[in-house]
């Protein structure tokens, strides 16, 4: 949100300044020259303190967390004020507050009160600032005129940006409803050239791609108890966290739901849908959920449409895939018998203008044969058709996700690729279908693809 607006007249005069940037959760801004900066328990404060001809005056500015909003800005500058102002001092003072609509879509409650405490007096300024499912507000302290201009100055560089992934499972006053397991737990790597933040509820994981036009995260939030249904559980914790978004039908891909099991023994599913607010473009986000035992694992993301997704594309980069691999849990002890049962059998999968069918026996050997077809144009209303077959035999070990394929006819050249196994549906679970997804490195461009099979019954 560029340049966020104190909307109560003749407070602060406008001032420009340009410089660098800092972030702080969903907001960046430029620290007050000179001022004291404390963070502590998320929260950041500045604060400075002046002495004029033997009077002196002070000044506080607070970022606070976003959280999850209720959908109603009045009400999230309501719950800020009891929380921030009337909790802390025991004021009475009803504020005086204004709403606006900025140009990006944030609504903005602005309220301020006179408050006395202990002797002293000063004015509390609240911003409550709420949109696309999030809320997070500013509270500025100051008992003298003389911090106007620096004030103004801070919210005149203070932008706000869209979440990656709106919403908290818990508000920071409710602790996280489980006995055990947190944020620790979590054992990952993140995608390359993603940044990491790391809050006391989540841990974001973000990326700008195709040059800002998409902005794609992973959040990964605080373990809880499990309830008597997974898919239960993801359905609620998805409602929770794209809370005041709705379902959308023009995206291009369907809806998806998604179930597997890791070859450590945890059972997992996946919520995939369409979304967006009225008025606003249509965006893709997923609830992952892992089962450990009588704890689940929540995991959200987001991204522009799988069909046009630099992220979690089906056409482009598809990052989904190294991260699940990458996912383990701590203490968790391996459980089942792996993933052998699951890709055990004949696989079957193509394109437009490929085909490849693997299978796989239980004695650690595997068939491999693909196929590629080629069109040569020979004149205005002659193409000529050619097909390259390729057939293989070998033998495969398995590692977790990890797959060693060793081919008979390059017993010194083995390749290393990952492997999964799950069902999928594209009706709300009337109709699965089962497929396996292989990760391999391409022998001619050295990159990493990803193919998806269907069990050849």
């Amino acid at each position: 949100m560029k340049k966020i607006l104190l909307l109560i007249a003749g407070i602060f005069s406008a001032i420009v300044i340009y410089s660098q940037k800092e972030n702080f959760d969903i907001a960046s801004f430029i620290p007050p020259k000179g001022w004291q900066r404390i963070d502590s328990n998320g929260v950041v404060l500045f604060q400075n303190i002046k002495t004029n001809n033997g009077r002196t005056s002070f000044c506080q500015i607070f970022l606070f967390p976003s959280q999850a909003s209720t959908g109603d800005p009045a009400k999230d500058f309501s719950n800020e004020w009891n929380r921030h102002v009337i909790r802390p001092t025991g004021t009475k003072e009803i504020p005086r507050t204004e709403t606006q609509k900025n140009p990006d879509g944030w609504l903005q409650t602005t309220g301020f009160a006179r408050i006395s405490q202990q002797g002293i007096i000063y004015t509390s300024l609240l911003v409550a600032i709420s949109g696309f499912g999030r809320e997070m507000s500013v509270l500025v302290n100051f008992g003298s005129p003389d911090y106007n201009d620096e004030v103004q100055l801070f919210f005149t560089n203070l932008d706000m940006r869209a979440p990656v992934v709106t919403g908290n499972l818990q508000s920071r006053d409710t602790p996280p409803q489980t006995s055990s397991g947190g944020l620790s737990d979590y054992v990952f790597t993140a995608p390359p050239g993603w940044t990491k933040q790391q809050y006391p509820d989540r841990i974001d994981l973000s990326v700008e791609t195709q040059g800002g036009r998409e902005r794609c995260g992973l959040t990964l939030l605080p373990m809880r108890n499990a309830g008597a249904n997974l898919w239960t559980d993801a359905g609620n914790i998805f409602a929770e966290v794209f809370k005041g978004f709705e379902p959308k039908n023009d995206g291009l891909s369907p809806n998806r739901i998604v179930q597997g099991f890791s070859p450590q023994g945890w059972e997992y599913v996946m919520i995939k849908r369409s979304i967006g607010m009225r008025g606003y473009a249509t965006f893709y986000a997923f609830v992952f959920v892992a089962k450990l035992g009588n704890l689940i694992a929540p995991i959200a993301g987001s991204s522009k449409d799988p069909m046009v997704s630099a992220c979690f594309g089906e056409l482009m980069t598809d990052v989904w895939p190294k991260f699940f691999y990458s996912l383990q849990f701590k203490n968790w002890k391996t459980t089942g018998p792996g993933i052998t049962k699951q890709i055990a059998g004949s696989w079957i999968g193509g394109g437009a203008t490929a085909a490849g069918e693997f299978s796989f026996a239980a004695n650690g050997r595997y068939a491999d044969a693909q196929a590629a077809q080629q069109y040569h144009q020979l004149s205005s209303g002659d193409v000529m058709t050619s097909t390259q077959a390729y057939f293989g035999d070998g033998s495969y070990s398995l590692n977790g996700n990890q797959i060693t394929l060793i081919s008979d006819a390059k017993k010194n050249n083995p390749e290393h690729g990952y492997i999964r196994v799950e069902r999928e549906s594209i009706d709300n679970g009337t109709n699965w279908t089962e497929k396996l997804y292989l990760l391999r490195t391409s022998s001619i461009d050295g990159k990493e693809y990803e193919v998806s099979m269907k069990r050849n019954r």
